[in-house]
């Protein structure tokens, strides 16, 4: 047994458990408490007849949203753009339709509108998906920060596009050279190139859908031109010991291992509650959000809660997809980043989150 698994006995039976009697095709977990592993899971399959390791590149889906929030804060410290600038300042053309008072703090927080712009996995050319979310109208009677709904994809496309305007990188470039290089996130990316993709072979997992009782894959994720999309919300990938890193890196106040990606107050900003108590059109619940990031908003409802019945209430990350979750909680110095390797849309996702962290907590005495 991995030495550090010997510390979570409850949270390593529960994972054992779902894959044991087929709820989930595999896991892969990562924790680290006071800057040292605790957790460090790999089981099942990552794809079909492929044993699950830690070094399996795995599929964020949202949980590639926080990257966003670390690139914005270095912009804001490069004097590049203001949170409250308009994005048309930026990207005139995205002013049409009614979209002219969007800010960049609206894109970051869920409160822009415009959700039905883009939502196709496989894409065209970025520049085209931006262009055809620019020429998109507004949705009818949104009111921009004050309206909340979470985007899936639009929004993001569009806060790439103004990077690249800003910075003169495109997106998967900028997050690889400014964020998981220097946190030695060495697998991870904001997609895979070809070359990458064939050069990892096997590595890189199928996230399977559960369909009817049965696990099947989708035709767009663990395929070359799937990997390949630039869809900034939603296509990272790498393994969860390394995305967990972008979290201690924020429990660091900015730095990891001696490398500062962002200043101690920039990571103030990203963390803070910029929502609060607001109603979501599309998961139908309340979260608080700050920039690519969600807060604990458990103290709502319970469908709200997505870090654990344990978690303290200045915890922050993000889920993916009905699949995985990763964050970090400040007060208790703990980073976690988990993917059950398995989408399903059923009250069996929130109870396994809850099963597996609420364990973690205990195993670890943190709750």
């Amino acid at each position: 047994m991995e030495p550090a698994n010997e510390r979570i006995p409850t949270a390593r039976a529960a994972c054992a458990a779902g894959v044991r009697s087929g709820r989930e095709k595999g896991v892969q977990l990562w924790a680290s408490l006071r800057g040292e592993a605790c957790a460090n899971l790999a089981l099942g399959e990552s794809r079909t007849g492929v044993a699950m390791s830690a070094d399996s590149v795995l599929l964020w889906i949202s949980m590639s949203k926080p990257v966003m929030g670390v690139a914005f804060g270095q912009l804001i410290e490069r004097g590049l753009v203001d949170l409250d600038d308009r994005v048309a300042k930026h990207l005139p053309e995205f002013a049409r339709g009614g979209k002219d008072d969007i800010t960049l703090r609206h894109l970051l927080t869920h409160t822009a509108g415009f959700r039905a712009a883009w939502r196709e996995w496989i894409a065209p050319p970025f520049d085209e998906v931006v262009a055809t979310i620019c020429a998109a109208p507004q949705e009818e009677g949104w009111k921009p920060g004050a309206s909340c709904g979470y985007n899936v994809a639009a929004a993001w496309y569009v806060l790439g596009a103004v990077l690249q305007r800003v910075d003169g990188r495109d997106y998967a470039s900028y997050a690889r050279q400014e964020v998981f290089e220097p946190l030695r996130m060495d697998d991870c990316s904001i997609a895979l190139s070809p070359e990458r993709f064939r050069a990892y072979g096997e590595r890189v997992g199928v996230m399977p859908f559960l369909e009817n009782g049965e696990w099947k894959d989708d035709p767009s994720w663990g395929t070359e031109a799937g990997c390949a999309v630039v869809r900034p919300g939603g296509n990272g990938h790498g393994p969860m010991r390394q995305l967990a890193r972008l979290f201690e890196m924020f429990l660091g106040e900015g730095t990891l291992d001696g490398r500062q990606v962002l200043r101690p107050e920039t990571v103030a900003l990203i963390s803070q509650r910029h929502t609060k108590g607001l109603f979501d059109q599309t998961f139908g619940g309340i979260y608080d959000r700050g920039l690519g990031v969600v807060l604990d908003s458990g103290q709502y409802e319970k469908g709200s809660r997505w870090f654990g019945p344990h978690a303290s209430p200045g915890s922050f990350g993000h889920q993916g997809f009905f699949s995985s979750v990763s964050f970090c909680d400040p007060e208790a110095d703990l980073a976690v980043a988990l993917v059950f390797h398995g989408v399903r849309a059923d009250p069996e996702h929130d109870r396994r989150v809850d099963a597996v962290l609420g364990a973690l907590y205990v195993d670890l005495g943190l709750a």
